[in-house]
């Protein structure tokens, strides 16, 4: 279903405003939790905001055919705004009326609701939740979209698009990218599929027959698609030497690689700002590049350390202004560790199901007071690395934020979309923190 979320006068203060009647959480948080509630549910939820009734009146005005169903909170508008109810009457599409706090609770005059009788029904003294079970009375309605997240309006005309590797059934892609889809209301569907080396050739001339709009690749496709592409190579793709993402057009295919971009947006979220810094990086291997080149062209200084000195020196010589190479030993990295603002762990220690783990960490006491940590791994959700640095009181963060930020630049090139991307990405944290 497609859900108009509407909000009435002074509901953009929310998390300030009376936070013992309404709550400590802000306005942005209500949307991103509702967003991502309805993409559970195979469906999508708008949120819209306003102080003024006029503008109010034209969403709902413009709500047939774009949406199915409205959830109100009116604010003050509730006890006197016959224009609103007037609007709810004149379309088609049903709606809820909604209330954080309990209005019979509350002051006399807040007890009467002007727009009670053109809804069918409210809910009120929930918090936010009463939106969700606002949404969930319309979803019961559509039990087989409710029930399965499938959304009833697909349609056969959607684009497809899929992320490739080998193996593929662990990928989060299809989940990430349904939800943003969904989110975003673009007419694709996203599917993962298991393609072998030797079959890659084949599989690009059949994703061409078929139509596909795109895909997403991961291990161990990246570096034999930059070969494989008839359309092109971006530059930073060409440059990493490996492609992930594959927008395929006019029945060409064209590559991207969206890992370094990534990572400097998680960065950024953070107000990590690579100019200037000097940063340590852990691991010369494909995860590496990425990082250290796109570090390295941000202005940052890489000092990459890695167990074999000699693949450390074959990347460093790529950016030789800008990155050295050093032995992955425990009193060098302690040295390193002394002038370092950011510290970024390339390698596979502390991945879960790998059974590696780091032998000594005691280079992280040495860190300055003021640098961060960042693990590219994502699961666990927190590694030895990243429990050590916040025990000794420095700021750390998984790779969850790189690879929500490469899911929202690939449906991007997919789709020509532009989206608000730490919007996104924080809805998806949200998503993935539910799972």
């Amino acid at each position: 279903m497609r859900f108009l979320i509407l909000n009435g006068p002074n509901l953009n203060l929310l998390g300030t405003r009376e936070p013992d009647v309404y709550g400590k959480d802000t306005y942005q948080d209500l949307c991103r939790r509702l967003t991502v509630f309805a993409a559970q549910h195979g469906s999508s939820a708008t949120c819209f905001q306003s102080n003024y009734e006029g503008a109010i009146i034209d969403q709902i005005h413009q709500a047939p055919g774009t949406y199915d169903a409205i959830i109100l909170n009116p604010g003050a508008f509730t006890h006197y705004s016959y224009a609103i109810l007037d609007a709810l009457q004149s379309v088609s599409v049903p709606a809820v009326e909604v209330h954080i706090s309990n209005i019979h609770k509350r002051e006399t005059f807040r007890h009467t609701s002007v727009l009670a009788p053109a809804c069918v029904g409210q809910i009120c003294g929930l918090g936010f939740a009463g939106y969700e079970a606002a949404m969930m009375y319309f979803l019961r309605g559509q039990c087989s979209e409710a029930e399965t997240g499938v959304s009833l309006r697909m349609k056969n005309e959607m684009k497809k698009l899929m992320v490739i590797g080998d193996p593929v059934g662990h990928s989060l892609s299809p989940l990430l990218q349904n939800t943003m889809i969904g989110m975003l209301q673009l007419p694709y569907i996203y599917l993962a599929q298991s393609v072998h080396p030797d079959d890659l050739p084949a599989f690009l001339q059949a994703c061409k027959t078929l139509g596909y709009a795109g895909f997403n690749a991961t291990m161990p496709h990246k570096e034999a698609l930059i070969s494989l592409m008839d359309g092109g190579v971006s530059a930073e793709a060409t440059r990493f030497g490996a492609v992930n993402t594959v927008c395929i057009r006019d029945g060409k295919c064209y590559g991207h690689n969206t890992d370094g971009r990534g990572l400097l947006l998680a960065l950024s979220r953070m107000d990590v700002l690579p100019k200037g810094k000097k940063v340590l990086v852990l691991g010369a291997g494909g995860a590496s590049k990425a990082v250290s080149l796109s570090l390295a062209d941000a202005g940052a200084t890489i000092a990459l350390c890695n167990r074999n000195v000699t693949k450390a020196e074959r990347l460093c010589a790529e950016a030789p202004d800008a990155m050295t190479p050093y032995p992955m030993e425990p009193e060098q990295l302690c040295k390193l560790a002394l002038e370092s603002d950011l510290v970024v762990n390339c390698t596979s220690l502390g991945m879960e199901g790998t059974g590696s783990q780091f032998q000594n960490l005691d280079f992280v006491a040495h860190l300055p007071k003021h640098a961060v940590v960042y693990d590219v791994i994502y699961s666990p959700r927190e590694t030895l690395l990243l429990k050590t640095a916040r025990a000794h009181g420095l700021r750390g963060q998984n790779g969850l934020s790189m690879l929500l930020y490469q899911a929202v630049l690939s449906l991007e090139l997919f789709t020509g979309a532009e989206v608000n991307q730490d919007w996104l990405c924080e809805s998806m944290e949200q998503l993935i923190g539910t799972l």
